[in-house]
């Protein structure tokens, strides 16, 4: 019985054995493979028992080691490495990124992902000032928005900051914020500008605070720290001093101005009514008259001397000259014609290549148009042919508009070059002159002119020249001068103020009719203001420029088509004189003087400029005042006012309703006797090397009051009014 209980015992413990061995079999055989239905091994894919990253999170720049371990594996692979790779691995991203490992065997493949982190640089999403310009001695709060940063600085403090800061910067600073943490730093700046101090106006005074109206008042001043200026009642910013004319009283401020602010002084001045230089004033708009052509206004130069006034290519031209000219067209109007003649045109021989490149040059550099006078007196046909060629084989294109044949030939008889010459021999001897010269100047599609007679007197002939020559005639030429200084005559001190100085304009108007009707422009080809080369103290003097203005305006009211001055280099009635001197061979030119009438062509040329036609002007003056008014093509009007009067200064009132604001340009000088010290508008050729007016130009503004333009006027003065087109 006992021996049976052992090997019952025995035979228990070799089954339970050989279960726990079979079972055993069965889990290597379960992790390391299996056996398929027809009994083969089977491979089981592989483990990843561990996969981390140390650090998780890193800076950029910084690295992470991946470590991992692996099982049954025969490669293991890391996403971002080539090739099979072994543990351990170091990584350096710029970015946060998961790395994947794949560990791969014949029975399949098992992956794991870690993930390491990286720290961004920060972020200044705003960076400001509470107030980017301020002034010395302000302050200014910057203010920022960061994120991301383990640290803030801001330039020009040494520590840390903290989000607003104020600063007192005392020069214009640029602030440049940092935020940094372990990535690295980032920057941003604002700027806050310093403005100057504040501008000083340190003083501001009239030469005078009391006056009559017509006087003047010289207004000056001295700023510091400002960059501009302004004065009530003027156009523009001049500098100091200014001079102005109120017509009643007046406050004038004075404004300086910097980027910081302004600031402002006045000064008052009393103003007694004086004399009223007028009654009436009203312009009547919409009966505009007469026109004044762009073609207006000419200068006359001698045949023989206008080489040394233009100059010549060759040995060098007169630049001054060709500003004087751009002066005056300036305003639109243009081209100039110039007419070569005179006295010296019946004396003169064959133009020379070198005189004729003269005249070429100046049509091309100012685009002038020539009248040309050709000998009549010699009585010599070839001679005239041979002066037409000379100058047509040499001119611009176009730059020709006429011959002009002889000159004065009704004082032929008188200055010797014929014992008698009756019109009927003068039209006899034009006509034998023009069919000669007449082909010479069609071939550049030029005619011929005349009959350039020295007296209005001899107008009562115009009809049968008129009808002998119209077909052939550009133009019809005529002289005429203010007063004479021919014959030992000596005109008085003031003879151009004097009404007597302008019955000319009317005597010589009377060829303007019949010209007209035969379709040819009438022209006063010669004239100036005395005649027979000028009086000194009166021709060179600011009285010239007043008659000039009233000349040429009675001249086109009346219908004249244009004038042109005369005036060689040394005469009393020059309006421009020039020196010479040579340089290597070159001629240089300079001012010698530039009288004042010029002041009184440029201001017509101002008052007329845009095709301006003449408006119904009703007034009376209460001396010697001269006005008159123009509508341009834009609609602006122009009055200009001559106070011719010695004595007399004051108001002159214009009427004028349903208009705005105007301003006055002025035209003045010491005393009518002056030769010096003219100023147009604030500016003056006194001191001018190269023929530019100096200083800055401005006018007065003057405000109607109830359609009234009211305005001062000092004695022997000019005022041009210009009223914009509403």
């Amino acid at each position: 019985m006992q021996r049976s209980k052992t090997l019952t015992s025995r035979f228990f413990l070799k089954s339970l054995m050989t279960s726990m061995l079979s079972v055993m079999l069965v889990f290597v055989i379960g992790c390391s493979g299996g056996v398929s239905s027809n009994g083969n091994a089977v491979t089981a894919a592989p483990l990843i028992t561990a996969f981390a990253s140390s650090p998780t999170s890193i800076n950029i720049g910084g690295s992470s080691v991946l470590t991992w371990s692996t099982y049954g594996a025969t490669s293991v692979t890391l996403s971002g490495v080539s090739g099979q790779v072994s543990s351990p691995v170091t990584v350096s991203p710029t970015t946060t990124t998961t790395y994947t490992l794949t560990a791969t065997n014949a029975g399949g493949t098992t992956t794991a992902a870690t993930t390491v982190t990286v720290v961004p640089v920060p972020v200044i999403s705003s960076f400001t000032a509470s107030s980017a310009s301020i002034l010395q001695g302000q302050s200014s709060s910057l203010s920022w928005v960061v994120s991301g940063a383990t640290s803030v600085s801001l330039s020009g403090l040494t520590s840390s900051v903290i989000s607003p800061v104020v600063v007192k910067p005392s020069a214009t600073t640029t602030y440049t914020l940092t935020a940094s943490n372990g990535s690295g730093s980032v920057t941003a700046t604002t700027t806050v500008t310093v403005g100057p101090d504040l501008p000083v106006i340190n003083s501001f005074t009239a030469s005078t605070k009391s006056i009559t109206a017509g006087q003047p008042v010289s207004l000056a001043w001295s700023v510091t720290g400002a960059t501009s200026t302004q004065l009530s009642g003027v156009t523009v910013s001049p500098p100091s001093p200014v001079i102005v004319y109120p017509s009643v009283a007046t406050t004038y401020t004075l404004t300086a101005s910097n980027s910081s602010g302004s600031a402002t002084a006045t000064v008052s001045i009393a103003v007694s009514s004086g004399t009223t230089l007028n009654t009436g004033g009203a312009i009547t708009v919409g009966s505009p008259g007469q026109s004044v052509p762009a073609t207006f206004m000419g200068f006359s130069i001698g045949s023989t001397s206008y080489t040394g006034i233009l100059g010549i290519p060759a040995t060098g031209t007169n630049p001054i000259y060709r500003k004087l000219l751009s002066n005056l067209t300036a305003f639109g109007g243009g081209p100039i014609i110039m007419r070569i003649g005179g006295n010296s045109a019946e004396t003169q021989g064959v133009p020379t290549v070198a005189s004729v490149s003269s005249l070429a040059q100046l049509a091309t550099d100012s685009g002038v148009k020539y009248i040309l006078g050709l000998s009549l007196a010699p009585d010599v046909v070839s001679l005239a042919v041979q002066q037409a060629q000379a100058f047509t084989g040499g001119m611009p294109a176009g730059s020709i508009i006429a011959a002009e044949i002889g000159n004065e030939p009704d004082l032929y008889v008188e200055n010797g070059s014929r014992t008698t010459y009756t019109n009927a021999q003068y039209l006899a001897d034009y006509a034998n002159f023009r069919t000669s010269v007449l082909p010479v100047m069609s071939a550049v599609g030029a005619k011929v002119t005349g009959p350039a007679w020295s007296s209005s007197s001899s107008l009562t002939n115009l009809p049968s020249f008129l009808a002998q020559e119209a077909g052939n005639l550009a133009l019809v030429t005529q002289h005429s001068y203010g007063g004479t200084d021919c014959n030992s005559k000596v005109e008085p001190v003031d003879y151009l103020l004097q009404e007597g100085a302008q019955n000319g304009a009317a005597n010589v108007a009377s060829g303007v009719a019949p010209t007209h009707a035969a379709g040819i422009p009438y022209r006063l080809g010669e004239s100036n203001t005395i005649s027979c080369s000028g009086q000194a103290g009166v021709s060179n003097t600011f009285q010239a420029a007043l008659w000039s203005m009233d000349w040429m305006s009675r001249l086109a009211g009346e219908g004249v088509d244009g004038i042109n001055f005369f005036g060689d280099n040394d005469n009393a009635y020059s309006i421009f004189e020039f020196n010479t001197g040579t340089s290597g061979g070159t001629i240089n030119f300079s001012i010698s003087t530039i009288n004042p009438q010029y002041y009184g062509l440029i201001m017509f040329q101002q008052a007329t400029q845009n095709a301006a036609r003449f408006l119904p002007l009703s007034y009376t003056g209460s001396g010697n005042q001269k006005a008159y008014a123009w509508l341009d093509a834009s609609g602006n009007i122009r009055v200009l006012v001559l106070n011719k009067d010695e004595a007399q200064s004051g108001t002159f009132a214009v009427s004028l309703a349903g208009y705005g604001a105007a301003t006055t340009t002025r035209l003045t000088a010491s005393t009518y006797s002056a030769t010096t010290g003219v100023l147009f508008g604030g500016q003056t050729m006194d001191g001018s090397t190269d023929g530019s007016l100096q200083g800055s130009p401005y006018g007065e503004l003057v405000a109607p009051a109830s359609g009234v333009y009211t305005f001062a006027m000092p004695v022997t003065s000019a005022v041009l009014l210009t009223i914009p087109h509403n």
